[in-house]
């Protein structure tokens, strides 16, 4: 569901450069921003100014979103997201995650949420970014992310992580506030990406 085998291999090599942005990066994100439930008039948060992040606010776009904004801690990669025309909010800021969104949409939440970072996450404000946090982002998706909303989650968590900041994220187990998904009916979709439900499109 995700290895595509080009018929003719001559013809793909000529092509190499136009179908690398098929192999990977641009459909996970595509995948994150579609089963985030992405479409016309959407707003937008996405979490990870990477390389799936921004593929994933391009793919907002191409969705037909209203407003994309993407977060992170890097400042090179905020300027960079911020270059390319997306708004961006920074993470290492003590301003909540709500609060920066509200500061651009007038409202703290979106309809669609795009996890894009994954297990190793930071936390967020001046201090909580110095430190690996691994349920941060899937948290503050949920705070943000209005009542049947939808949160896409193409970022990357593990069944175990021999490096991780606890016994419990070491296991491949987070500390989520699932109540507050369930209490607000989000849906969420995460696994790996169908990229054959994507090439044709892409």
């Amino acid at each position: 569901f995700n290895l595509l085998k080009f018929p003719d291999r001559q013809q793909a090599l000529e092509k190499i450069r136009d179908l690398t942005c098929l192999s990977d990066i641009l459909p996970t994100g595509y995948h994150g921003a579609v089963t985030a439930g992405v479409g016309p008039g959407s707003t937008v948060y996405v979490a990870g100014a990477g390389p799936v992040g921004l593929a994933a606010a391009a793919s907002a776009q191409l969705l037909g979103a209203a407003a994309i904004i993407v977060g992170d801690v890097n400042p090179a990669r905020i300027a960079h997201a911020k270059a390319v025309g997306f708004e961006t909010v920074d993470l290492s800021q003590d301003a909540s995650l709500g609060e920066q969104v509200a500061q651009i949409l007038g409202v703290p939440e979106v309809d669609s949420a795009i996890d894009a970072v994954g297990f190793e996450a930071r936390g967020h404000g001046h201090e909580g970014a110095k430190h690996e946090a691994p349920a941060t982002v899937l948290n503050s998706l949920m705070e943000i992310t209005r009542a049947a909303g939808k949160i896409g989650i193409p970022g990357l968590y593990v069944t175990d992580d021999p490096g991780g900041v606890d016994s419990a994220a070491k296991s491949g187990s987070l500390s989520l506030r699932l109540g507050l998904g369930w209490a607000k009916s989000h849906n969420f979709m995460t696994g790996q990406t169908p990229v054959m439900q994507y090439n044709r499109a892409l």
